[in-house]
């Protein structure tokens, strides 16, 4: 064999393996890919970045969970994808799956319980025959005034979704009746969301054994001896209690009675604050609430978010043997209480620290009461700046024994337009453009010197 004939079989050979080594270097980046995707979120709020809350809840996942995410195949939404994907990597036991309901109208039927079909865009989370639904309607806030999305609530709802067909717990809610309590009208929406089944009841015909959770909100009318009595028998099996009052209404000594006797007590006055960086709309009945460390509020305060409380009663606290009081949310130092007959024009009662919430545990029982049914309301739900709804879904999973959320806030959509000074703009134009070109112009300039040598 001549030379050259050696050496060219060599670099055919070389040739050959190098694209051998290309070929199998690609395939085994591209394993690596699927299996540990490397994306970083550029997004301006993150989207697509799971919270801690999150990721330590898929880490402890002990069932599998089927998502099905219905999408026409010409309307799949990338985001809401990328963000079940990124859920499916994180655990082995979530299985997603991305379904054509026109192509597989047999599993759309199975989960709508309307007998009409899917729409696109629904999202079903599976775990051993429970399942529950979240649309694309919930997934975000549509500002009708702006003409688009403004927040993303996604790892919200499909976190909180994944807890619900998970858990072997029941999420039974009753409101009492009778005294002319709220009808909870504006916290229906919210429980039926986070998988909490809601009736009325009548303490006089007693409590349902499958009752997770007993809530009391805004009574105008005092409880009977027998009342209290049910009550009482309740809490002392393991039960729980909500209580979130009426913040004008008086005389209702039985029921605020039984609650001192759990170290917890209110009075028919008014809290306020006194501290003008936390006073909301110019009145001292409206404020910002300051946070005590407490497993309910989970890490709202620490993270500080806001929550806007409203025309409150005071919620005391007081040592009872046996039982454990903790205050959950006060006024800051500078807070002062009134009557509620002479309200903001009054002289204070009291000054200082005002506790506006507490909770009370003794035995398997617990009890969490707030000052005003108004921390509760659709218009302070609706606010992304608020966390108003995360306290009452905190303080539901509390009460349920179920793990509370510490951290899944609203993602922004709206985008934000960098506005640069003149200077600012000459010197990018400098950096981006004209440096650039000198230095192209002078590489140029250098070869061409040489080539003529």
């Amino acid at each position: 064999m001549n030379k050259n004939r050696k050496y060219g079989l060599a670099a055919t050979l070389f040739s050959l393996l190098l694209i051998i080594i290309i070929i199998l270097v690609n395939m085994g980046v591209d394993l690596l890919a699927q299996r540990y995707p490397l994306k970083a979120d550029l997004t301006r709020n993150s989207i697509y970045k799971l919270s801690d809350y999150t990721k330590n809840m898929l880490k402890d996942l002990n069932k599998d969970v089927t998502i099905y995410a219905f999408y026409s195949k010409a309307y799949e939404n990338d985001s809401i994808l990328e963000i079940l994907y990124r859920y499916q990597r994180e655990s082995d036991r979530i299985h997603l799956q991305v379904v054509s309901p026109e192509e597989n109208p047999a599993l759309s039927l199975k989960y709508d319980e309307s007998n009409a079909g899917l729409n696109s865009g629904t999202i079903i989370f599976d775990c051993e025959g429970k399942f529950t639904t979240v649309t694309e309607d919930e997934m975000s806030n549509y500002s009708l005034y702006l003409g688009y999305e403004t927040e993303l609530y996604a790892e919200e709802k499909f976190t909180e979704s994944i807890v619900y067909v998970t858990s072997d717990l029941t999420k039974k809610v009753y409101t009492v009746a009778g005294h002319g309590e709220d009808n909870a009208y504006e916290m229906r929406n919210v429980l039926s969301q986070y998988g909490y089944t809601r009736e009325e009841i009548s303490l006089q015909d007693g409590i349902p054994e499958d009752a997770s959770i007993l809530m009391i909100l805004a009574p105008l009318k005092d409880y009977s001896d027998t009342e209290i009595e049910v009550l009482d028998q309740y809490l002392n099996a393991g039960g729980s209690l909500f209580v979130a009052f009426e913040p004008s209404a008086k005389g209702l000594d039985h029921l605020t009675g039984y609650l001192s006797e759990w170290g917890i007590t209110t009075t028919d006055e008014f809290a306020l604050e006194g501290d003008t960086d936390k006073i909301a709309f110019n009145s001292s009945l409206m404020f910002y609430a300051t946070g005590a460390g407490h497993p309910l509020t989970g890490d709202i305060f620490n993270n500080q978010y806001l929550v806007l409380v409203a025309n409150t009663k005071p919620v005391y606290t007081q040592s009872v043997s046996g039982v454990t009081v903790r205050s959950i949310m006060s006024t800051s130092e500078n807070g002062y209480v009134i009557s509620v007959d002479t309200a903001e024009d009054g002289e204070p009662v009291q000054k200082g620290t005002v506790s506006i919430a507490a909770t009370a545990e003794k035995e398997n029982g617990k009890i969490a009461v707030f000052g005003s049914n108004l921390y509760f309301v659709d218009s302070l739900f609706n606010e992304s700046d608020l966390a108003n709804k995360e306290l009452f879904l905190n303080a539901l999973d509390w009460l349920n024994n179920s793990k509370v959320n510490t951290g899944i806030r609203p993602k922004s959509l709206e985008s934000s337009i960098l506005t640069l000074s003149e200077s600012q703009t000459n010197m990018v134009i400098v950096v981006v453009v004209a440096l650039p070109i000198l230095i192209l112009a002078f590489g140029v300039y250098v070869w061409l010197r040489r080539r003529h040598k």
